[in-house]
């Protein structure tokens, strides 16, 4: 039973990542959607799939987990990553399916990183990185720039009063 409770909540933390029950819908226009291919999704993903592949190694050694439930496991585990991911940039900010939402108040700037992107939070709000292919980063890279610089989207001219 405990063993079915370690798997388990560590397959629901997992799914927690792209399917949240609760989250933070995105609000404003939105300006993007860039979705998110297989590789990117392991990688979202990886430290889930590291810890889950240890409990697996470490049940296996001591003999508490079965082939049925490491199969099992190992089927849920795909079917997360599986699940379709997206990320929204919006007028107000950016978001990861619908999970999390966050303002483009929060940022000060856009920096590459190893395996994508990442914005960089303003004093005392926490750094946000974005797991993107390399043939969509450039892109993704102009409009987060566009985003920070102009966070309400493009100016709009008023128009003349009518006489």
């Amino acid at each position: 039973m405990l063993v079915l409770m370690l798997y388990g909540s560590m397959l629901i933390l997992m799914l927690t990542r792209v399917a949240a029950p609760i989250g933070e819908r995105p609000t404003g226009r939105v300006r993007r959607e860039v979705p998110l291919g297989w590789r990117e999704r392991l990688l979202l993903q990886r430290t889930n799939i590291y810890l889950l592949g240890i409990a697996m190694f470490l049940g296996g050694i001591g003999s508490w987990l079965s082939a049925p439930l490491a199969f099992a496991v190992v089927l849920g585990a795909w079917a997360i990553v599986a699940l379709p991911a997206r990320y929204i940039l919006t007028d107000d900010g950016i978001g990861l399916n619908s999970v999390v939402f966050r303002r483009w108040s929060e940022f000060r700037a856009v920096e590459d990183a190893r395996h994508g992107l990442r914005l960089v939070g303003r004093e005392g709000q926490r750094d946000f990185p974005l797991v993107i292919a390399p043939d969509h980063r450039a892109a993704v890279r102009g409009e987060l720039v566009r985003a920070l610089t102009h966070p309400a989207g493009p100016a709009r001219r008023k128009r003349p009063a009518a006489a």
